[in-house]
């Protein structure tokens, strides 16, 4: 399980809204794709009795990191190669164009298919209040 210690930014009812710092290595980016911001968001329904400023230990199970490692690192090389592979007798720069559009529609379709299908399992979950 891959763990990772979270501030709780707001509490309510129904949800709670973890604030994750980035790690050292994302941090020192200034890359303005990813948001560039020194933290990342989770909403979670799971609210058992937290405030906002308690520290929590959130954690992801094995099994989901690897799916979502392979849904997002090695699907897409497989792709990206078979796509090269394919479109081989065309020119270089073409068949490339292709391949690059052809990751473009995948990741489109993990989007819109899988992630909105998997939502709820795909999320983190809260392991245990720290002090």
């Amino acid at each position: 399980m891959l763990k990772k210690v979270a501030v709780v930014a707001q509490a309510q009812k129904d949800k709670v809204v973890l604030s994750l710092p980035r790690d050292k290595m994302c941090g020192c980016c200034s890359n303005m794709f990813c948001g560039a911001k020194n933290e990342n968001m989770i909403i979670l329904k799971d609210a058992s009795g937290l405030k906002a400023g308690d520290r929590v230990e959130v954690g992801l199970e094995g099994k989901i990191a690897l799916f979502l490692n392979m849904l997002i690192f090695f699907i897409p090389s497989l792709v990206f190669i078979s796509l090269v592979y394919l479109f081989r007798d065309l020119s270089i720069v073409l068949s490339f164009v292709l391949a690059v559009c052809g990751i473009i529609l995948y990741f489109g379709l993990v989007k819109v298919s899988i992630i909105n299908r998997f939502k709820n399992r795909l999320s983190c979950k809260i392991i245990a209040k720290l002090q």
